[in-house]
């Protein structure tokens, strides 16, 4: 997804901005042959895609009057029990995803196994966390639980659909992660006349509970820091052999503390602790002004 074209936004640091999580790179929902045309979509909260050419409908199912742009829906979830060796929802979202299916009009539940083929003409699900584009809101990591939204855009007609949510995690060899799936939910989408969409009749909790898998889970490599008690927001700054920045790592506390590392491709780093006094954000406009005022510390 392209970022605005009205205006570019930019973090302002004294020293280098701490961050909890890495929001950059959280995979996106990504559409599946055929599920671009009904179950889900990778869109922001309350907002609207980019309009699209609106296809003739078919004789049998008029298309509602609103199908040059698509509205969305945000349905919650959570992973809990995350492993200390994810560090970031980064990382996380390369092994998580979860698959939104249409069900049959008659579905009062989301089937306990994946369905292997869905119904002619429907969606074959799709995957993924938040698209953390500058029009969504990216998935968090913190204190052993990620937290997201995934976004369900309105179906082609007005009607009712029955989606089915499988929460699922692949096995991962790099991390020690087991394949495990996770109770899938039951949803009902309605698209009104007008192309807004809203889910109701959840059956349950979206979440998948990493506590309960099977694997052998690595121990993270750690490093242990002195962190002053000087008020500042305090960081891991770790760069490779050529200089370039790979990871910020957020440390959170004073004295002597143990900070998880992020996993790392082999080869030299250098590590340093970084204070940020203060930070901010600013707007640079199409003209090249200042959206307003600057100021920080």
């Amino acid at each position: 997804m392209k970022r605005s074209v009205f205006t570019k936004a930019a973090a302002v640091t004294a020293g280098l901005a701490t961050v909890l999580t890495l929001t950059a790179g959280v995979p996106a929902l990504a559409k599946s042959k055929g599920e671009s045309k009904d179950a889900s979509h990778s869109n922001s909260q309350q907002h609207v895609a980019k309009p699209k050419a609106a296809s003739k409908p078919k004789a049998d199912h008029p298309a509602h009057p609103v199908a040059a742009s698509i509205a969305t829906a945000t349905q919650a979830f959570t992973v809990t029990n995350v492993p200390a060796i994810f560090t970031s929802a980064e990382e996380l979202g390369r092994v998580v995803n979860f698959k939104v299916v249409s069900l049959p009009e008659e579905a009062t539940a989301a089937p306990a196994v994946l369905p292997a083929e869905p119904r002619k003409g429907e969606a074959k699900g799709m995957k993924g966390l938040v698209d953390p584009s500058d029009k969504n809101e990216p998935a968090v990591l913190a204190t052993g639980t990620l937290s997201g939204n995934l976004y369900i855009k309105a179906g082609r007609e007005a009607g009712v659909t029955n989606l089915g949510i499988y929460p699922m995690a692949r096995a991962d060899a790099k991390t020690g992660l087991a394949a495990q799936s996770g109770t899938p939910v039951f949803v009902v989408r309605t698209t009104a006349a007008d192309g807004s969409v809203t889910l109701s009749g959840q059956s349950g909790a979206l979440t998948l509970d990493l506590g309960l898998n099977t694997g052998t889970i690595r121990v993270p490599q750690t490093a242990t820091v002195i962190v002053p008690d000087d008020g500042q927001v305090h960081s891991l700054s770790i760069t490779n052999a050529q200089g370039k920045l790979v990871k910020n790592v957020a440390v959170t506390g004073v004295g002597t503390l143990t900070v998880n590392l992020p996993r790392l491709k082999p080869g030299n780093y250098s590590i340093a602790l970084v204070g940020t006094a203060a930070t901010t954000t600013f707007t640079i406009g199409e003209n090249g002004a200042l959206g307003g005022p600057l100021n920080l510390g």
